[in-house]
């Protein structure tokens, strides 16, 4: 079995959707039917791309899985991001793709659990002394109003922190329905640790914080949740991999024995990780079709 993870579509974008369909258009020729495929979230943000996303990938020859992404349960006024995720599940099993926040799933032997993830503000640099307040309402210490946009469009029945203790109670009881199954990947949209944050080298003696504009240190906060990472540490023994998309870049660290991995797709080139036989590749998927491949 390979393993493909792809990220972060935001098919809104001309370029975005031109690059997806290159990966997509590889994927047809080159995968087998024994490879997963797991689409990690953020396919569009509206009805219509999240569609044509996932109808790009229906000629994949392996078992697909999906997740869903924030920019996917934005929604309108009269419908909840619940409501909307719920109904995003029930789209991708029309595909016939597994909802991986809805349920685990086995596939040769391996088990895969999931869930978008959410940010209850575990990702916060304390350094800063911003008032939680702030972080509640989604904006900068020196502005108004929200820059981050779930605050505009994200409508769940419960605060950031209570929706993330959801998702990471669900991956726990999802781990748990994997019983005797010992060997289980991990993925996310949302960021699952922290340390996927952080540059990969520091200059010797320059802090953190010289090296990321302040607005970030701030947006970082967003991001994800230690809590994910805290959940799956615990089954150490069976996970090995943990993948998730959201920062648009491509790291890879080590915590608790697991190796956490992130996708570095952006608006305008995509990218699909390859996990094959513990070896870890990068492609890199341009508009005009063009493609570079690293490995790590």
């Amino acid at each position: 079995m390979r393993l493909f993870f792809a990220s972060d579509f935001h098919i809104e974008h001309r370029e975005g959707r031109r690059a997806t369909r290159a990966m997509a258009d590889w994927l047809e020729m080159h995968a087998t039917a024994s490879d997963v495929l797991i689409l990690g979230g953020d396919h569009g943000h509206e009805d219509e791309a999240i569609l044509e996303c996932l109808e790009m990938f229906q000629k994949f020859d392996g078992q697909v899985l999906a997740l869903a992404g924030n920019h996917d349960v934005w929604g309108e006024p009269d419908l909840s991001s619940e409501r909307r995720l719920h109904r995003l599940w029930n789209l991708f099993e029309s595909f016939e793709y597994h909802p991986l926040g809805a349920e685990p799933v086995v596939v040769d032997g391996v088990g895969f659990v999931g869930c978008m993830g959410w940010y209850d503000y575990s990702f916060r640099d304390p350094a800063l002394d911003v008032p939680m307040e702030v972080y509640r309402d989604k904006r900068l210490p020196w502005t108004d109003e929200p820059v981050w946009r779930d605050a505009r469009f994200v409508r769940w029945p419960y605060s950031d922190e209570e929706m993330t203790e959801r998702q990471a109670s669900e991956l726990a009881r999802h781990l748990q329905q994997l019983g005797e199954v010992d060997e289980i990947v991990a993925a996310f949209h949302h960021v699952p640790t922290r340390i996927l944050l952080r540059p990969d080298v520091l200059p010797e003696g320059v802090p953190r914080r010289v090296l990321m504009p302040r607005r970030w240190m701030v947006l970082n906060t967003f991001l994800g949740s230690q809590r994910f990472a805290d959940v799956l540490i615990d089954e150490s023994d069976r996970i090995d991999l943990a993948l998730c998309g959201h920062i648009h870049l491509a790291r890879r660290a080590v915590e608790g024995g697991i190796t956490f991995v992130s996708n570095g797709s952006d608006h305008e080139r995509k990218e699909l990780v390859v996990y094959d036989g513990g070896h870890l590749k990068r492609k890199r998927f341009g508009a005009d079709g063009d493609v570079e491949t690293s490995a790590e």
